[in-house]
């Protein structure tokens, strides 16, 4: 019986992975080594099971990303990647502008919302 009252409380320590001082000062050297170590222990085996736990679930998300998504550039007429630079285009306007224009069409949302 006593054994196993060591074993349950042996076990509820490793579970909380804290033991009350109070409990501590009543082991002697060799218990609290043994205590020590299996804490260790159950610390270590919980770490390598959420970092098995972990790289599963990174490499099923992985699998999928790489599945479903593709990206393509659009070639300009050398073959390069298309590019457009914001101002270049004779019907551009400048930055300025497309804030205020930005903030004039969310505003006219906003009433229409009302």
């Amino acid at each position: 019986i006593a054994a196993c009252k060591h074993i349950n409380m042996l076990k509820q320590v490793l579970e909380a992975g804290y033991i009350d001082p109070e409990l501590l000062v009543l082991l002697n050297e060799e218990q609290k080594d043994l205590l020590f170590r299996k804490i260790r222990e159950d610390q270590v085996r919980k770490w390598k099971t959420k970092e098995e736990e972990l790289e599963k679930k990174e490499k099923s998300r992985t699998a999928k990303s790489k599945q479903q998504s593709k990206v393509s550039f659009m070639l300009g007429s050398d073959g390069n990647p298309w590019v457009w630079v914001m101002g270049e285009h004779h019907n551009d306007l400048p930055y300025e502008q497309l804030v205020q224009k930005r903030e004039k069409d969310n505003e006219e949302k906003e009433k229409q919302r009302l």
